[in-house]
C-alpha cells in the first residue's frame, strides 16, 4: 500500500467537497493505495484501493457514489 513520505504529495480539491472533487497524488513508486474520504464527523464516506502510477496521478470522485 502507498505511505506517503518525503517525496509524495497529496492535493484534494475543491475543498469543501463538490459533486466532482479530484484527488491529486505524486508519487515516487508504482503502488495501490487506499483512497478514503471522511466528512466533517469524521465518518468514512468514500473508500477505494486504486492503482497509482509513479509520478502524478488524479483520481476524480463523484459524490453520487458516495
Amino acid at each position: 500500500m502507498f505511505e506517503l513520505n518525503m517525496n509524495s504529495s497529496i492535493k484534494a480539491y475543491p475543498n469543501p467537497f463538490s459533486s466532482m472533487s479530484n484527488i491529486e497524488i505524486t508519487s515516487d513508486v508504482s503502488t495501490e493505495a487506499l483512497i478514503s474520504v471522511a466528512n466533517e464527523l469524521g465518518q468514512v464516506v468514500y473508500k477505494n484501493t486504486q492503482w497509482i502510477n509513479e509520478g502524478k496521478n488524479e483520481i476524480l470522485i463523484n459524490s453520487n457514489s458516495m
